[in-house]
């Protein structure tokens, strides 16, 4: 992201004005023209607004396309408590929910995911939960056209083939299950189909 200091200096030299005229243009003290451009000071929004503005730009607001993302170190933090409350069920469900969203963006964006949304996070308290995490992860980046991050591949395999669900419903659909499971979860020894990671 371009810092305010950059970005405006930039937009003044394009439009090939001085910060006197921009001062005048604005309605904002030339000092504190000069000192954004020297990134001595962090204007507010309508100030920065205005100072673009008297150099010729628009300013438009657009929701980006990651701003529906659960920043890697919120879901953790979320799977950590409702595992300590015995809640296993709502943890997986905010796991999916947290990897959905990636795959639901389509593809993947212009300049990649934003570093917030697939950094390492502190562990899930839970080896089991920090694999689980990590490899769903995973795998909504490569859907989306993406390469994970280290972390996500370096996680341990799980000791023994291990379901989302606690239940237990027999060889034959642990079999038929294992049928559908994504190379990457197996690899992992997680036992699970893709439209698992998916949300509506």
């Amino acid at each position: 992201m371009t810092s305010p200091s950059t970005l405006l200096r930039d937009a003044r030299r394009r439009a090939g004005i001085s910060q006197a005229e921009v001062s005048r243009r604005s309605g904002i003290e030339q000092s504190t023209i000069s000192r954004i451009e020297a990134a001595t000071s962090d204007p507010g929004w309508e100030t920065m607004t205005a100072a673009l503005e008297a150099s010729g730009w628009t300013v438009k607001i657009e929701r980006s396309p990651t701003a529906s993302l659960i920043p890697t170190r919120e879901i953790a933090k979320s799977i950590r408590g409702w595992l300590r409350r015995g809640e296993d069920w709502t943890a997986m469900l905010d796991m999916v929910e947290a990897a959905g969203r990636i795959r639901a963006l389509g593809a993947l964006p212009e300049g990649g995911l934003p570093r917030w949304a697939v950094e390492e996070p502190a562990s899930t308290g839970d080896r089991k939960w920090d694999t689980l995490l990590a490899t769903g992860m995973a795998y909504s980046i490569e859907m989306i056209g993406g390469t994970p991050e280290l972390w996500m591949d370096n996680v341990p395999p799980l000791s023994e083939p291990t379901m989302l669900t606690s239940d237990d419903p027999g060889d034959e659909y642990r079999a038929r299950l294992r049928a559908q499971t994504p190379a990457r979860f197996l690899a992992k020894n997680i036992l699970t189909r893709d439209r698992d990671w998916t949300t509506a």
